[in-house]
């Protein structure tokens, strides 16, 4: 009787190709383990030591005369830690004086190889600090890790010293080296000044000048009395010209002046212009307000006698007017007395400064080669107090120079200057920090256990082909009624048998002997062949 296949669901076909495809699973998950179970027996323990370093910027306020910009320079000279503790001649210097046998046996070559293993085991951590502000510090964590404790609590510690007695070291002996070099300078500086305070003094006691006073221009009296002989004849001669001048008017004036002139006598007479004015203003008033009226009218006749009564006054005003009159006749001029009397003061006044002219002439004169000779001293003396000036003011400079850097080599020299502390010292920790056998091992496992269900599940889908009845009843569009299970012979049987058989030993036999190193290695590596121990050496080597 024919039936109907069940089809199974996925998870049940994966199941399945499982059970089916076991020892292909167990088998690469048995290899990567004992893989991972060597790794973790020949990867080398270390061991991680930490010491911390505290940078304490210098503060402004330690010492007055220090300026801000002087220490923000010298705050940053301890910039970029993790550069300056990783420097590789420092490394070197500090590796060579620990006298470890596994350097110092090595080549040249296979030395720096080791260096640079080193270099990679040292790690630099900064922790705050702000280049900006003077007053954070700056944590410094330095870790170094080695297969032995006791080595990288060593190096560690000497690493940290070596980096703080370099680095501020260097940089105060750089300093002293720059206060020297400014003390030799203040000293040039001072002889210079003292060689032309000497030369100037020397000249002036020479040439009789005072070594008193301050301004050479007090010291020449020649000069003052030739200057105010200049100053004082030049006002005498603007004050001639002007009194020439002066005098050649008063000269031509004079002499156009006439002996006499005519006197003239004038009667003005009377006038009576503003009265008849006023009086033509009021009869012309008085006609127009009479317009206004009839003949017949009472005020007409009253305008009218009012009109006529002003003519009258007006004629016996134009009667009382008279002409005026002019009488001419010559008088002795009353300026020319005046003009003579001015030009004989103008005579005296320019005979007497004609003869101060010439004594300042003659004064001028006779200190003209006295002067000359005195303003070239002065000149020279001039000269030399600039350059006594010019030196002072260099010297000056150069000692201000000199005590700035002074009060900041003490500065830094001193504990105030000194920005480290050690805040963490270095020691080896009782148990390694690196690597963990038991994440290996399980790392292992699991990644063994992927490979393994990876490979089975690539050797199940991989074939383009009915693997069983449910992938044809998938495809179908009828039922599956039945089906015919493979047949195989006893010679196909005793065949894959024998095939699993070699695979599973030569598996067992590789895995077996992975497992079996390792534990040799171990417990006694000398049972090992030297060829395998070399390996295994090279190979813990690239994870030092």
């Amino acid at each position: 009787m024919a039936f109907q296949v069940q089809q199974q669901s996925q998870f049940q076909e994966l199941l399945g190709v499982l059970r089916r495809r076991l020892w292909q699973i167990i088998l690469p998950m048995a290899f990567v383990l004992s893989l991972g179970i060597a790794a973790a027996i020949f990867v080398p323990y270390k061991y991680k030591v930490r010491t911390v370093i505290e940078l304490r910027p210098v503060q402004v306020s330690s010492f007055e005369d220090v300026g801000r910009d002087q220490l923000m320079a010298y705050n940053r000279s301890f910039a970029n830690p993790n550069l300056q503790i990783m420097h590789f001649e420092r490394v070197r210097r500090v590796l060579e004086k620990q006298e470890w046998d596994d350097y110092v046996t090595l080549p040249r070559d296979e030395q720096i190889d080791y260096l640079q293993r080193v270099l990679r085991n040292i790690n630099v951590r900064v922790r705050g600090g702000n280049t900006k502000n003077l007053d954070a510090p700056t944590f410094i964590d330095i870790l170094y890790t080695d297969t032995s404790g006791a080595r990288a609590e060593v190096f560690v510690n000497s690493l940290r010293d070596a980096y703080v007695e370099d680095v501020v070291e260097r940089y105060r002996r750089e300093m002293r080296e720059e206060r020297d070099k400014l003390q030799e300078l203040r000293t040039e500086a001072d002889i210079r000044l003292r060689e032309a305070e000497k030369r100037l003094s020397d000249y002036r006691r020479e040439h009789g000048l005072s070594l008193t006073r301050i301004t050479d221009q007090e010291e020449d009296f020649v000069f003052k009395a030739y200057e105010e002989a200049r100053l004082e004849l030049d006002r005498t001669t603007r004050k001639l010209e002007g009194l020439l001048a002066t005098r050649a008017k008063l000269e031509e004036q004079y002499e156009d002046a006439p002996e006499e002139v005519l006197d003239r006598v004038i009667d003005a007479g009377t006038s009576t212009a503003v009265e008849e004015s006023q009086l033509e203003l009021d009869i012309l008033r008085l006609k127009r307000e009479q317009e206004g009226y009839r003949p017949l009218h009472s005020r007409y006749k009253q305008l009218e006698y009012e009109i006529l009564d002003k003519e009258q006054e007006l004629e016996r005003v134009r009667a009382v007017q008279r002409r005026a009159t002019v009488e001419e006749k010559y008088v002795p001029n009353p300026d020319k007395p005046s003009l003579y009397q001015e030009l004989l003061a103008s005579d005296r006044e320019i005979e007497r400064l004609r003869a101060e002219k010439e004594r300042l002439d003659f004064v001028i004169s006779s200190k003209f080669i006295e002067h000359t000779e005195q303003a070239e001293v002065l000149r020279e003396v001039k000269l030399m107090r600039l350059d006594v000036d010019a030196k002072q003011e260099a010297y000056q400079d150069a000692n201000r120079a000199y005590r700035r850097m002074a009060d900041f080599v003490s500065l830094i020299q001193g504990p105030e200057g000194d920005p480290f502390d050690i805040e963490r010292e270095g020691y080896a920790p009782r148990s390694p920090s690196e690597p963990s056998r038991v994440m290996i091992i399980g790392l292992a496992a699991f990644l063994g256990l992927g490979v393994g269900i990876g490979s089975a599940m690539l050797a199940e889908y991989s074939r383009s082909c009915f693997r069983s009845v449910n992938d044809i009843a998938r495809v179908m569009s009828v039922p599956v009624l039945g089906a015919i299970n493979v047949i195989e012979t006893r010679l196909e049987l005793r065949r894959k048998l024998l095939m699993r058989f070699a695979i599973g030993s030569s598996s067992i036999a590789l895995i077996g002997s992975i497992l079996v190193v390792a534990v040799i290695w171990q417990r006694q590596p000398n049972l090992l062949p030297l060829q395998v121990q070399e390996v295994i050496e090279d190979l813990r080597l690239n994870f030092r």
